[in-house]
């Protein structure tokens, strides 16, 4: 999987980097998706419109719900700017608040003095969530689907797998 903004970044691995694994490994790879525009031999992520669920019931409403309101955007991920720029694109207004790629946050990074929305990644609300019953929290749904080629030659690949073993 690549980013297909940063793609390979500076080419050095985490924590100085985006790389998990040497770079050669792509040659190697069987299928390569990106998420983002696509290049030869590689498939494409589309996004579903992403949408913010309740932390407190569940409620669900459209980013665009948002739009124009000044919000807390929390994001302990490898980019937080990623997730920062769709809350952009919709309108919000950010305090914005980067933690550092599986961050173990503490109640008292969660501590604001207002009723402000705050909204996550459902990677982060899963470490978050219990320091923020009863605010005004939120998670953003970010849904990703490959396309259908991959997930056709996933399952070709996948089926190769079940017969060799």
């Amino acid at each position: 999987v690549i980013d297909g903004k940063r793609r390979f970044g500076n080419c050095l691995f985490l924590p100085a980097g985006p790389l998990r694994e040497p770079l050669k490994r792509v040659n190697e790879a069987d299928l390569v998706i990106v998420n983002g525009q696509s290049k030869f031999k590689e498939f494409s992520i589309e996004k579903e419109e992403p949408e913010a669920i309740s932390i407190i019931d569940g409620a669900r409403k459209n980013l665009s719900d948002f739009e124009g309101r000044k919000i807390i955007a929390i994001a302990g991920i490898g980019n937080p700017r990623v997730f920062f720029d769709l809350l952009l694109d919709y309108g919000l207004v950010l305090e914005e608040k980067p933690f550092p790629d599986h961050y173990n946050y503490k109640r008292e990074d969660l501590l604001f003095n207002s009723d402000i929305p705050i909204l996550m990644t459902e990677k982060d609300a899963v470490k978050c969530k219990r320091f923020l019953s009863g605010k005004n929290a939120w998670i953003v749904n970010n849904e990703i689907k490959p396309d259908d080629i991959f997930i056709h030659r996933l399952n070709v690949a996948l089926e190769e797998l079940i017969n060799i073993y």
